[in-house]
């Protein structure tokens, strides 16, 4: 099972604290890295309420919308550039 199967399956508030786990272990350019993904490869509609985070209020409103999240985890294009970002440590 990959990284998006496993999310897919996740109840909106165990993503919401796998979001808040992973993020607390990135380094700052992971993060950025992370950010600016996130940010291009959502959709349109999604990206105009993104656009103007930085990095912790992203975490933020990731946290408190896990249908977001759970959109985003569906984009496998993000998946792979997101698990890429997470497994250069």
């Amino acid at each position: 099972m990959n990284l998006q199967e496993m999310i897919s399956k996740l109840s909106p508030q165990m993503l919401a604290n796998g979001l808040k786990q992973i993020s607390d272990k990135l380094t700052p350019e992971q993060l950025k890295q992370a950010e600016a993904a996130i940010k291009s490869m959502s959709s349109k509609e999604m990206s105009g309420q993104l656009k103007n985070l930085d990095a912790e209020q992203l975490k933020q409103q990731l946290q408190n919308n896990p249908n977001m999240a759970k959109q985003l985890a569906q984009n496998p294009e993000l998946m792979a550039k997101l698990n890429s970002i997470i497994n250069k440590k």
